[in-house]
């Protein structure tokens, strides 16, 4: 695997590498259609509360999204 160089990894590993890489391209493209990048988006899901989303300085318009988007 290319992101991960100097690691030796088992079948099962590289296998997991690769789920992995596949889900966060997935992910990516839900986030493009929030108008989100995978990292804000990821900030988001993580913060369990829309205060904690208010204090983070990200704009209102990613600070008031409904609660099934977090």
């Amino acid at each position: 695997m290319s992101f991960l160089p100097g690691r030796t990894l088992s079948e099962a590993q590289a296998h997991a590498a690769i789920r992995a890489a596949e889900k966060l391209d997935a992910l990516g493209g839900s986030a493009a259609l929030l108008g989100l990048t995978v990292p804000e988006l990821a900030g988001l899901v993580s913060m369990d509360s829309s205060s904690e989303r208010l204090r983070s300085g990200l704009p209102a318009e990613h600070a008031a999204r409904p609660r099934w988007l977090r």
